[in-house]
């Protein structure tokens, strides 16, 4: 299926507190504890907190220092409120620098790392997406996550295809599982890919770089609705459109900016 439930790794272990640049701790929705079991992301304990269309709900995006997250990696979560079927944008402004060129600190955590993401609702978590290539110095920025919803319940987070950024160029196969095992489409049931940035663009403008979760749904809510957000999604805009599509979405045209 194209969910992972990180709850299943018994193995995990969440470590403490990590240190970053205030701009980041300021927006922290919880962050990692030692020996603490995936307990989910947002309301889900009853059935009066099914999804509907129009209500708020809770988004997670967790932020990792490695591939490899059963061994123990260190990461952060951040959280955000979007409307359940609107199409949103969660900008964490500030990121990159904070994460890939303020980085170098001994303290840091994030020095010399690599870096993934994961989109999480409920009980439900995506497969992880490679944000920063440490090896190779690249940056891939483009992340739509799918939440799946059947009668109000989140059963799947899948990754958006983010090759249709590549305009014929490099897309490289950036997803991967939580023992940090590079995924192919047939393996995890989803597109795999991204087009990367290089650290000298992103230094030119480091916004362009920054942490960016675009959000939509499909299927249906409690009341049997179903959902339209997922038609907003960029894979489903022809390639010369891409461009006019990010700029209205960055500058609040056609998106909730959270």
């Amino acid at each position: 299926t194209g969910n992972h439930r990180l709850w299943a790794h018994s193995t995990m272990t969440m470590m403490t507190t990590m240190r970053t640049t205030s701009l980041l701790l300021a927006l922290v929705g919880a962050l990692a504890q030692t020996n603490t079991s995936w307990s989910g992301c947002g309301p889900y304990q009853n059935e009066n907190q099914k999804l509907k269309i129009g209500d708020r709900t809770v988004v997670c995006l967790q932020v990792g220092n490695d591939l490899n997250w059963v061994n123990g990696a260190q990461y952060l979560r951040l959280s955000f409120q979007p409307n359940v079927d609107e199409y949103s944008r969660f900008h964490v402004a500030g990121s990159y620098n904070d994460l890939v060129t303020n980085g170098n600190a001994d303290s840091n955590p994030w020095k010399s790392k690599n870096i993934t993401v994961a989109a999480s609702s409920q009980q439900t978590v995506s497969f992880l997406r490679q944000y920063y290539d440490v090896e190779n110095q690249l940056i891939y920025p483009h992340l739509t996550a799918i939440f799946d919803v059947s009668s109000g319940r989140v059963r799947g987070v899948t990754w958006d295809d983010a090759c249709v950024f590549c305009g014929g160029g490099q897309c490289d196969p950036i997803t991967y599982n939580y023992e940090g095992v590079l995924q192919s489409s047939g393996e995890a049931g989803q597109p795999v890919g991204g087009c990367p940035l290089t650290t000298e663009t992103c230094a030119g403008d480091p916004t362009l770089c920054d942490l960016t979760l675009y959000t939509v749904w499909t299927g249906s809510d409690s009341e049997g609705h179903a959902f339209q957000s997922s038609a907003s999604r960029f894979s489903m805009f022809p390639a010369q459109n891409l461009n006019d599509r990010i700029t209205r979405a960055a500058f609040g045209d056609d998106r909730r900016d959270l």
